[in-house]
């Protein structure tokens, strides 16, 4: 049996970091610290997969030590079954504004990944990954407080935004209701590529509408991408009800959906494939003059409901 505070200390200036098979219930607090302050400023990637008893990453520093990972650039974790939060810890003891990729793959008990206050460090985020985390609700946690804040006025001066952030990959997440928080801003993704968006069954919205108190009561704010996506894919997401995108895509797939949640971006689309869409009559429920005259591919397959 070997000291793990020795090991942690021998390693304090180590920059890349695996850790699989531990038996503890968290990596980092003032009781247990088998990644003390020092490795965790150092830290540029860690790798955490097939801890079993594993429920948080982060937590319980010291108040005196200075803001932690603020060097990493690759977080990922695989397999870790009991994972409840990643970060327990004051947002003063933590900045994420080096991460460029997250992968987060079958952590089945996580609710939820970023506070909002955390999530508004990740300058550099390009690639976010999460796949089967049944229990996952929010990507960004949004409070009651936020919500107060948010409502006082719709142009919030904290608008989120992920300058850097590339693709979007979100796979078998059945609890999760939305994908971009209440606090995107219109045009908060003004790099992003790729969005794909697969069984996940409670999903209702890819953004959540702003609430905000204008003139004429409730505005909802639509996101806008700065240029035409690469890829976007939907399916298995049978309760998507409105995307809140406006967006042109260089290729769409939808599976499993209802068309009428995309219907104002068709008339614009290049390439459109649909694979068994969900109660919807045609494609283009509401055409207007222009109808699909920028369409040079549709490809439909087990649209049973589809007339037109």
């Amino acid at each position: 049996m070997f000291d793990l505070n020795l090991v942690s200390q021998l390693l304090e200036g180590i920059e890349c970091l695996g850790v699989s098979k531990l038996e503890v219930e968290c990596l980092s607090d003032n009781r247990q610290q088998v990644l003390v302050p020092k490795m965790l400023q150092n830290l540029k990637k860690l790798s955490l997969e097939d801890c079993g008893n594993l429920k948080v990453v982060f937590q319980n520093v010291e108040e005196n030590v200075e803001p932690l990972l603020s060097n990493l650039k690759l977080l990922y974790l695989r397999r870790l079954p009991k994972l409840s939060h990643i970060w327990e810890l004051p947002i003063r003891h933590v900045r994420l504004e080096a991460l460029v990729e997250l992968k987060i793959w079958k952590c089945p008990s996580l609710k939820s990944i970023f506070s909002i206050s955390l999530a508004q460090s990740l300058a550099l985020l390009e690639n976010l990954e999460i796949g089967y985390c049944g229990e996952l609700k929010q990507i960004v946690t949004e409070s009651k407080d936020d919500d107060e804040e948010i409502s006082s006025s719709i142009n919030y001066p904290k608008s989120l935004c992920f300058p850097k952030l590339r693709e979007v990959y979100i796979k078998e997440c059945d609890g999760l209701e939305y994908v971009f928080p209440t606090l995107m801003a219109p045009q908060g993704l003004p790099q992003l590529d790729k969005l794909c968006v697969h069984d996940c069954r409670q999903l209702k919205l890819l953004v959540r509408g702003i609430e905000g108190r204008t003139g004429k009561g409730v505005g909802l704010q639509q996101l806008q991408f700065s240029k035409p996506l690469t890829e976007f894919s939907v399916s298995g997401c049978p309760l998507l009800s409105d995307s809140f995108v406006h967006s042109e895509f260089r290729m769409a797939r939808f599976k499993d959906v209802r068309l009428s949640t995309f219907k104002g971006s068709f008339s614009s689309q290049k390439h459109i494939r649909l694979f068994r869409t969900i109660e919807d009559h045609n494609v283009v429920p509401e055409a207007d003059e222009d109808g699909l005259n920028e369409l040079t591919s549709l490809r439909v397959e087990e649209c049973m409901d589809l007339e037109c």
